[in-house]
């Protein structure tokens, strides 16, 4: 079920909860850049230097949030609208949705940014910002921009590695391209909230200081502050 948007001058769209969570998680593990509340089932970030809230919105897919991209960008008093969405296994293929989705409020860049995009709509009234996980270039999903935060001396992920790696190729119901995907949930298994990457994010058993999160927050705080 989508979140409600309204009355909110500032929003991020993510494509489901995961990805929300996810994207809470980093800012409130990054103190000096955010303040990262939660109250009354509502997911919400303050950009420090600006004082500037928004809030975190799930849609329930990235179709439905594509379709919901003109109604968000129209709806009264929004200021800035923020979008991330997966990649998934054609990142230039998802830009151009991107593109034809926006087509009617703003001309995107012909390709992806690699620290994120941020513009104006045409009509000069909303600030928009589009992030395609995992870092704007590559394929991918949200699992993958949680990888790259694995540290490399986890001694659990080489042996999530190895289960997935041992399981007989006509036994797997997943492709080539997804296998990072299988390693980090049988990974995540053994957590303390198993299954759930927004509470291995706020666990702190990941690196936040790598590349793309940084480029992240960096995009974020560019956009809401």
């Amino acid at each position: 079920m989508a979140d409600d948007t309204r009355g909110w001058d500032r929003v991020l769209l993510t494509e489901g909860q995961d990805d929300k969570h996810v994207i809470w998680q980093v800012c409130h593990a990054n103190p000096t850049m955010f303040d990262a509340r939660r109250e009354d089932y509502q997911l919400s970030v303050t950009v420090n230097k600006s004082g500037h809230s928004f809030l975190l919105a799930e849609k329930g897919g990235v179709n439905e949030l594509l379709d919901s991209l003109s109604v968000e960008l129209d709806s009264p008093g929004r200021s800035v609208l923020g979008v991330v969405v997966d990649a998934d296994s054609q990142v230039a293929g998802r830009w151009t949705e991107l593109t034809k989705a926006l087509a009617d409020h703003v001309i995107l860049p012909s390709s992806l940014q690699a620290g994120g995009t941020i513009q104006s709509t045409n009509n000069g009234q909303v600030k928009l910002g589009v992030w395609v996980m995992p870092n704007n270039g590559s394929s991918g999903e949200i699992e993958d921009f949680v990888v790259a935060m694995v540290n490399l001396n986890d001694v659990v992920w080489p042996l999530a590695s190895d289960f997935i790696k041992d399981v007989p190729t006509e036994s797997r119901k997943f492709n080539d391209l997804r296998i990072d995907k299988a390693i980090l949930y049988a990974w995540l298994a053994t957590k303390r909230e198993p299954g759930r990457m927004g509470a291995a994010v706020g666990s702190g058993e990941l690196d936040l200081k790598g590349q793309e999160v940084t480029a992240f927050t960096l995009w974020l705080d560019a956009l809401y502050g």
